[in-house]
């Protein structure tokens, strides 16, 4: 049941990233001569998304799942 609710936080992410990308694309169209740094800053965006997305759910998970384990085994009551 994790691994789903981690699999729908991913897709939600990324959907939520995608989007965010297409409208900065077509809000910030650059003239021709700054299209290869304009391309960089999207995939350094979309870089920089995923990775605090990614981030945000494995320590969501952790803090659900893992570490109650983990107190249980060092301290159990």
């Amino acid at each position: 049941m994790e691994f789903l609710y981690a699999a729908a936080a991913f897709i939600i992410a990324w959907i939520l990233i995608e989007s965010t990308l297409y409208i900065a694309n077509n809000l910030a169209r650059p003239q021709v001569a700054g299209q290869m740094s304009h391309n960089n800053f999207v995939w350094s965006l979309r870089s920089t998304l995923l990775v605090i997305f990614t981030g945000t759910s494995v320590f969501m998970h952790f803090n659900i799942a893992v570490l109650p384990e983990v107190v249980n085994f060092i301290c159990p009551l």
